[in-house]
């Protein structure tokens, strides 16, 4: 039979569907707790009598007892959720000529990290987990379009850093400007494996 995946689509209440899965940010899972445009909830907390399984992402040791504290007050609005948790792993820096750099050596390097990210703070305290000798963080509002006057402007910066560090979803929108700039090496993504616990258990329900 045929699988159709909904992204976003646990406001459409007009489509049926088999299940129901609610991502939830382990870092800040509510923002004011208010609907929007209030705060960032598209819904009350109480629509998660609705889903079927609760997706922590951003999981890590840091935020576990606050996963806990929610999966509680989970279970006193929908006893049958399922929960899993999602977590980060990040892998070794890369620049556009897929020359590596390994993480431990940050503690050497002053760098500015950069993003255009709805929640950047995952991304920054991956790096901020390596002790950089300095760090610089600039943000750019979500779906920001990079072009060359912005990366122009972070190339000045480099004058006191060592490296620009962004994500591969901020470097895909970079990468199109076809900059030749000699600046371009020293830019470097951070390249991240994502794992999901019980997947084992969690492939057997959907079987």
């Amino acid at each position: 039979g045929n699988v159709i995946i909904l992204d976003d689509g646990f406001q459409h209440h007009a489509i049926k569907r088999d299940l129901d899965f609610v991502l939830v940010d382990s870092n800040n899972a509510f923002g004011t707790g208010f609907t929007i445009p209030l705060g960032v909830l598209r819904e009350r907390i109480t629509a998660l009598k609705r889903a079927h399984y609760i997706i922590f992402t951003r999981y890590a040791k840091e935020n576990a007892s606050n996963v806990e504290i929610l999966k509680v007050k989970f279970i006193r609005i929908n006893p049958d959720l399922k929960f899993y948790n999602l977590t980060y792993l990040p892998l070794p820096l890369l620049n556009f000529k897929r020359e590596v750099l390994s993480l431990e050596t940050l503690n050497t390097k002053k760098v500015i990290v950069f993003s255009a990210l709805g929640n950047p703070y995952s991304f920054e305290s991956l790096i901020e987990s390596h002790k950089p000798k300095e760090i610089k963080k600039i943000r750019y509002p979500d779906h920001f379009a990079y072009d060359t006057k912005t990366m122009l402007e972070l190339f000045q910066e480099l004058k006191n850093f060592d490296l620009l560090i962004c994500t591969e979803k901020d470097f895909v929108k970079i990468r199109h400007l076809n900059l030749k700039n000699p600046e371009m090496l020293k830019l470097f993504i951070l390249p991240v494996e994502v794992y999901l616990n019980k997947q084992a258990e969690l492939k057997s329900d959907l079987e």
